[in-house]
């Protein structure tokens, strides 16, 4: 049982040769003890990452709702008060007529989508879902977001 896991060690590089040292020398239990610990440390600190990316991403997710809704509630201002164009000192804020009456796509779950739906890096390939959805096919991991003409769109700058 331990022979064949040696020879898998020992058939690996120089670091292999290391392992398969530590592993059959009755002299190196203080370094087997090393190795376990620095497997354990490198896995909690994996685990403390997972839960840090975790947090991240709430994060980014609440502050681009955040923005959403700021922005959505300049633009309403905006047009309920009768501003089509606000200059700052440096920026400027302005609403244009939505131009674009074409049906767009919000991705849900990039990883559900099938691959003859993804462009290379990997990113949605809009055009094809487009036409797929429009010929009622359905799609994992995206929904049809209908386009309105001449919404007011807030740009700033």
């Amino acid at each position: 049982m331990f022979a064949g896991a040696i020879e898998q060690v020992e058939t690996l590089p120089v670091a292999g040769e290391q392992l398969a040292a530590i592993i059959k020398d009755d002299k190196a239990i203080e370094k087997r003890d090393e190795l376990v610990d620095c497997i354990g440390d490198v896995e909690v600190l994996i685990e403390a990452l997972k839960k840090k990316e975790k947090l991240i991403a709430e994060s980014r997710k609440q502050l681009e709702k955040s923005i959403y809704f700021l922005r959505e509630n300049i633009r309403i201002q905006m047009i309920d008060l009768g501003f089509k164009r606000i200059d700052g000192f440096v920026h400027k804020m302005w609403l244009r007529d939505g131009t674009k009456a074409a049906d767009s796509i919000e991705v849900t779950d990039l990883e559900a989508i099938p691959p003859e739906y993804l462009e290379w890096k990997p990113t949605p390939n809009e055009t094809e879902i487009l036409k797929a959805l429009a010929e009622g096919k359905e799609i994992p991991g995206v929904k049809l977001v209908k386009g309105t003409v001449g919404e007011k769109i807030l740009t700033i700058r």
